[in-house]
């Protein structure tokens, strides 16, 4: 793979196929998936393409037969055979069906699935609650509390076996910091 090699990429949500060049990519081979980070740009005038969205992309990596025999002895060594193998495809491409015409409802359920916006929503969630709290914190208070009970020892004595007591407790903030 090279600087500048074409890329055709078909875009399912927007049922539509673009044409770009590979831009950057990584030199690191993750050995576990066999992956490659690459980074393609396509032209986009109009905005139709958002982050995050997914294409069926096809890279031209060999131009005649000995580029492809040079780029499976390179897949060889990378991926740590001692001599060329013959790799095969690990999932057939499926023809799907094309998404239907508003696409807005696919590009939020993308978003919405997306942890990172998630968490960020989460945060905010939890900024407004906490605001709230510490608003709340502001206004008077009342707490009242109560106990009763019966003494097993003083059965029969002049006094009354029985006992109870309440108390109420209101808190005014009249004093917080001088904080609207």
């Amino acid at each position: 793979m090279h600087l500048g090699d074409p890329v055709k990429a078909h875009i399912q949500a927007l049922n539509q196929d673009f044409e770009g060049k590979v831009s950057r990519f990584s030199d690191l081979l993750d050995r576990q998936t066999r992956t490659m980070e690459t980074e393609i740009d396509f032209a986009n005038k109009d905005g139709r393409l958002i982050p995050g969205m997914y294409a069926e992309a096809a890279l031209s990596l060999a131009r005649n037969a000995s580029e492809l025999r040079d780029l499976a002895n390179s897949l060889s060594a990378i991926v740590g055979f001692q001599d060329q193998q013959t790799f095969q495809p690990v999932e057939e491409i499926k023809n799907t069906a094309p998404p239907a015409p508003d696409v807005n409802p696919l590009v939020m359920q993308a978003l919405q699935q997306r942890p990172e916006l998630q968490a960020l929503t989460d945060q905010v969630l939890e900024a407004k609650k906490f605001a709230n709290g510490e608003h709340d914190l502001k206004r008077p208070t009342i707490s009242a509390v109560a106990a009763a009970g019966v003494t097993p020892v003083r059965s029969g004595q002049p006094l009354t076996d029985w006992y109870g007591a309440a108390g109420v407790n209101i808190n005014i903030p009249l004093f917080n910091g001088f904080m609207s």
